[in-house]
């Protein structure tokens, strides 16, 4: 009777677990779907050269049609390049690829933490990197401040290349074209445990902008509200077997 019970419990938990398919898995890299928006990632831009723009999106676009050369392709489900669209060019007058910085975009993910460690992988990103962040405020304008970094330009690509784009490109990029299909940085950073709301601020011309963050390591995706609500109940139900179970040993399985 009581290992029915318990098998029973166990069903409730294992059912709440799988409540959410980001639930207790490793840091999600950009784009790891084959959907069109990515649900762990969302970004914002705001126009900083030539007027008056802004946007959001809860769940960032995943980026399918990018330029052979000089991104890094894509290798959806596992990491896909995410943007504002699906070919990363923003449909405004005055966009073009001349690398004039205009636009500024915040990309957003939270992430958990059994234990304070360190989150590493690969990076791409065009046109340029700003910085990491955890923690910080977006104001409604999508204007970013405050937050730790844990991620510059400086120890990202070293002394004297802070301004380089995020691709394989001769000149501006951070490797040279024969470095092609390799077009990403690897990076490393610490997290204390817990949830850590992390942002990236890229700036780019508007063409062909976008974020790619390939082999992330070391957390966990913060589950859905829902879903810790279902696992709250599966426990509660589990305890509720156990103490039926208790009660049906002290009677012998009688009704009481």
């Amino acid at each position: 009777m009581f290992r029915n019970y318990a098998i029973a419990g166990l069903s409730i938990v294992a059912l709440a677990a799988s409540g959410s398919p980001a639930e207790a898995q490793p840091f999600k890299n950009t784009g790891a779907t084959l959907a069109a928006t990515d649900p762990d990632w969302s970004v914002s831009v705001r126009r900083l050269v030539g007027g008056t723009y802004t946007e959001f999106q809860p769940n960032a676009t995943r980026i399918t049609t990018i330029p052979s050369a000089p991104w890094n392709p894509n290798s959806a489900p596992s990491f896909s390049w995410i943007g504002l669209r699906s070919n990363g060019t923003l449909p405004l007058a005055g966009v073009s690829g001349d690398n004039v910085m205009r636009f500024e975009y915040l990309f957003r993910t939270t992430v958990f933490m059994p234990t304070a460690g360190t989150v590493s992988g690969l990076i791409g990103f065009d046109n340029r990197f700003l910085g990491a962040y955890v923690g910080g405020t977006v104001s409604p304008g999508f204007v970013f401040s405050g937050g730790t970094m844990v991620l510059s330009p400086t120890t990202l690509l070293g002394a004297g290349n802070e301004n380089r784009f995020g691709f394989c490109r001769n000149g501006d990029g951070m490797f040279a074209g024969s470095a092609f299909p390799n077009c990403t940085k690897a990076y490393a950073f610490n997290l204390d445990a817990g949830f850590n709301t992390l942002t990236f601020v890229l700036r780019g011309d508007g063409q062909t902008d976008g974020l790619l963050m390939n082999g992330t390591t070391g957390g966990s995706v913060v589950p859905e509200p829902a879903t810790m609500v279902l696992f709250g109940t599966g426990m509660l139900g589990l305890a509720l077997v156990a103490r039926r179970a208790r009660a049906d040993e002290r009677t012998g399985g009688q009704a009481v």
